[in-house]
């Protein structure tokens, strides 16, 4: 009699995993089905309608983004201070940002270490225009996951037209034309992500989604929400898995009578089962309806006087899948978890705090005077707030509500809502960016289980909310920024293009100066840039450009006059640059003392 072996011991004792153990036609035919995954992997990223509805978007994106530039039409500062970000990376140095204050480090107001992937390319094009391309690339990019699932789950047509909904949606629109922010990254991240996670692939998604944590630092609670989605979601299915079920009397699979209330017969030939040639009546396993190949009495069955998992718009996707899945997104979702809770009270209690400066505070502006319950009470009013939430459903006709995966966009829209700044509430501006990939996958999710059921009016309802959604997407054009390339008047050049050359080129390079928003955008590749007035006692720039259209204070009267009242020293027009008693003129001081 053969001894038992001792247990194994970890080390160099222990036996060889199973996959290295493998050997011969095992082995050969474990790496047949990793090479078939792979292969069905590359299939379904490779889908040349998803990738060409994704080049159209890129080339609208681009030209939104161009026309502006080309009209000197700056909506906002936040070109020229990722822009100083990024050139700090590309110096091998710190993200300085002047703008918000001499020498605050972008750090300590937004974590967004992902900015360093821009430094190689700015290193070779020195422009805000290779922002601006890089942000219509990373935008378009995220459409090619969300248009080939949507046509893998929803038919071609259907979800070719959501995907193209999704290119067209009012978020990315208003993301582009507001010109640069780091929310680009994190859109193409949460595309993949949630891709990913709707095809159960766990570990894809998650590298995904934790890749947004160097984003941006609100995203960390994006990244709790996911994984908490995912963890709640596993448990509830594995304990379902387990839950009993009551057969149906008279089933096939009903429990085997005991010998002693019918004793056994007499043996008898077996006969071959009706559909199975040649196989004995209760050899093997019996194939279950609809699953092919599958034991009865394995995996969940319809109670009786219910529907069944086919009915079930809610379950019949996961009815069939083995609960190792659902182990596995349960024990992904609560690293996930853990993950982004950790990074958020490290970047909001360490990281940031040791940043921050003297410059400007971005979180500052969720302050309430109110406490908690200002806050609770002040999510949801003034109305604008509920117009928001309600374009944001309309995008994929609410369909997103009906998708565990919509809870995500849950803490983005809490610390918008619950912010003090207007900015924040409405549909304006890039906030809206990266609700777009949630909503639309929620959606995607959701109507692929439609589209399953056995409820015919619920198959039908599927492709007409897509449909309807690509309907929306294109009259919502008319109101919002890709709209405008109809007009001929975007593609015009300023009428003062001329001039606001004359005065970048009145400005030697390496000059530090003090600008409005007028042309504050243009003037960072070559220049220190600080932004009018801010810090005042602390700088004092050689030269001061204004620009009394932009509307930033009204009119100061001559830049030499305004730049010594607010910076002391003495400042002298430069000859041939505007006029005092001009509102469209830009006004140019040098310090001379």
């Amino acid at each position: 009699m053969t001894p038992p072996m001792p247990p194994a011991r970890r080390g160099r004792d222990a036996p060889l995993r199973p996959r290295r153990a493998l050997a011969g036609p095992a082995r050969l035919a474990h790496w047949s089905v990793r090479a078939a995954n792979w292969a069905r992997r590359r299939r379904r990223a490779a889908d040349p309608v998803a990738w060409l509805t994704a080049l159209i978007g890129f080339g609208l994106y681009l030209v939104l983004a161009l026309a502006r530039w080309g009209r000197q039409d700056a909506p906002s500062l936040d070109l020229a201070i990722f822009e100083q970000a990024v050139k700090g990376y590309a110096e091998l140095g710190w993200p300085m940002v002047d703008i918000k204050g001499p020498g605050a480090n972008q750090l300590g107001d937004h974590f967004s270490p992902v900015l360093a992937l821009l430094a190689p390319f700015y290193k070779l094009f020195p422009s805000p225009v290779t922002l601006l391309v890089a942000q219509c690339l990373l935008v378009a990019l995220s459409i090619a996951p969300i248009a080939a699932i949507a046509r893998r789950r929803l038919g071609a047509w259907p979800g070719g037209a959501l995907g193209g909904a999704y290119a067209l949606s009012w978020g990315l629109q208003t993301g582009v034309d507001v010109q640069f922010h780091e929310y680009a990254f994190a859109v193409p991240m949460l595309a993949f992500a949630l891709a990913a996670a709707i095809d159960r692939r766990w570990t894809a998604a998650g590298w995904w989604i934790a890749a947004t944590l160097s984003v941006k630092e609100d995203l960390s609670l994006t990244v709790v929400a996911f994984g908490g989605v995912m963890a709640a979601h596993g448990w509830w299915r594995l304990r379902e898995a387990r839950r009993p079920r009551p057969l149906p009397p008279g089933s096939a699979s009903a429990p085997a009578p005991t010998h002693a209330e019918h004793p056994p017969a007499a043996a008898a030939p077996a006969e071959p089962e009706p559909g199975l040639p040649g196989q004995p009546v209760g050899i093997g396993p019996e194939p279950e309806p609809g699953l092919p190949g599958q034991p009865v009495g394995i995996g969940p069955e319809p109670e009786p006087g219910l529907a069944g998992p086919a009915d079930d718009p809610r379950r019949s996707a996961d009815s069939a899948v083995p609960a190792d899945v659902w182990r596995a997104e349960c024990r992904a979702g609560l690293v996930l978890a853990s993950v982004g809770l950790a990074v958020a009270l490290v970047v909001f209690e360490l990281i940031m705090p040791a940043f921050k400066g003297a410059g400007w505070f971005y979180w500052d502006k969720l302050d309430q005077t109110g406490g908690a319950l200002g806050v609770v009470v002040g999510i949801l009013s003034p109305p604008v707030k509920l117009k928001t939430l309600a374009l944001v459903s309309a995008v994929v006709m609410g369909a997103c509500w009906f998708s565990r995966w919509s809870l995500v966009a849950a803490p983005t829209l809490i610390w918008r809502f619950a912010s003090t700044d207007p900015a924040h509430w409405g549909t304006g501006w890039h906030y809206s960016m990266i609700l777009m990939p949630v909503v639309f996958l929620a959606a995607v999710d959701a109507l692929g289980r439609w589209r399953a059921s056995k409820r015919r009016w619920l198959r039908a309802v599927a492709p007409a909310v897509a449909w309807a959604a690509a309907v929306f997407a294109l009259a919502a054009c008319a109101w919002f920024p890709l709209g405008d390339l109809a007009k001929p008047e975007a593609y015009r050049a300023s009428p003062r293009a001329d001039q606001a050359a004359a005065v970048i080129a009145a400005i030697p390079p390496g000059a530090s100066v003090a600008s409005d928003r007028g042309l504050i955008t243009r003037l960072v590749s070559e220049h220190t840039v600080y932004w009018i007035g801010d810090f005042a006692e602390l700088v004092q720039p050689d030269y001061v450009v204004l620009d009394p259209s932009s509307g930033w204070s009204g009119d100061p009267g001559s830049a030499e006059a305004y730049a010594e009242a607010v910076y002391g020293g003495d400042y002298e027009p430069v000859a041939g640059i505007g006029q005092p008693d001009d509102q469209d003129s830009f006004r140019l001081a040098r310090r001379v003392g």
